[in-house]
């Protein structure tokens, strides 16, 4: 069995099952959402969105207004939290080391939940999972690309 299929072949498959069509986001909508943000998408979403878009149903879709009207909300909660502020172009501070680690702190019984008192610098907001728990994309540094679900515990409401 293949472990690794191509992107080209995961769009033919969504395409198969979904429910909606596969729509590719234009590439203006991809600049607009890295200027919002400050910071350039990684190759491998920016390639993910200019092919498959937001996605399909019945798989995840990313909902696109939500990340650009969070992000808003979390910018100008910076202006009134100062010493809160981080930024998308900030290095994201978790290395593979520290990926590698979380094994052994299983292991001795220590619960690996990586913990920041605010916004974790390098990322951008994908996805609220209910409550304050969203789904946050690192944008630079060794592990850019990859995604990281986390409770937004600076964040007292959640719309």
């Amino acid at each position: 069995m293949r472990s690794e299929i191509s992107l080209a072949e995961l769009g033919e498959e969504l395409a198969r099952i979904a429910t909606s069509p596969i729509t590719a986001l234009p590439f203006s909508e991809i600049e607009a959402l890295e200027k919002m943000i400050g910071a350039p998408l990684p190759e491998e979403f920016r390639s993910f969105l200019l092919d498959i878009g937001l996605g399909a149903r019945p798989g995840p879709v990313l909902d696109l207004a939500w990340i650009v009207n969070e992000t808003r909300r979390e910018h100008q909660y910076f202006l009134e939290e100062p010493d809160m502020t981080v930024s998308p172009q900030q290095p994201f501070p978790i290395t593979q080391t520290d990926v590698q680690g979380l094994p052994r702190l299983s292991a001795e019984g220590i619960e690996s939940i990586l913990w920041f008192d605010k916004p974790t610098p390098g990322t951008m907001l994908l996805c609220n999972h209910g409550c304050t728990w969203i789904s946050m994309l690192a944008l630079n540094g060794e592990l850019a690309g990859t995604v990281w679900m986390t409770e937004m515990g600076w964040v007292e409401e959640m719309h």
